[in-house]
């Protein structure tokens, strides 16, 4: 999966290119971590990365970590959901 979503983004100057003027603003905001998070997850969600690439919320310290899924609602926007850690 990772290989295949890398393979998309990277790999010449014009990949890169398109990516960075397709996502960037999406996850580029460095006042809301909230809206970076959403907009990496569905960044993720189009290139159809699924299992394969998951991302970690870490506290302060950076010595807790936990996955997050974003969750679709159909009633208002999308929201964070965190996963338990094994």
């Amino acid at each position: 999966m990772f290989r295949t979503f890398a393979e998309q983004i990277y790999g010449t100057t014009e990949k890169v290119n398109n990516f960075k003027a397709r996502f960037a603003d999406e996850f580029r905001d460095p006042g809301n971590a909230n809206h970076n998070e959403k907009g990496f997850l569905k960044m993720l969600n189009k290139f159809g990365v699924g299992n394969g690439v998951t991302l970690y919320r870490g506290n302060d310290d950076c010595n807790h970590w936990t996955a997050l899924k974003l969750v679709g609602n159909a009633n208002g926007p999308d929201t964070i959901e965190e996963q338990a850690c094994y």
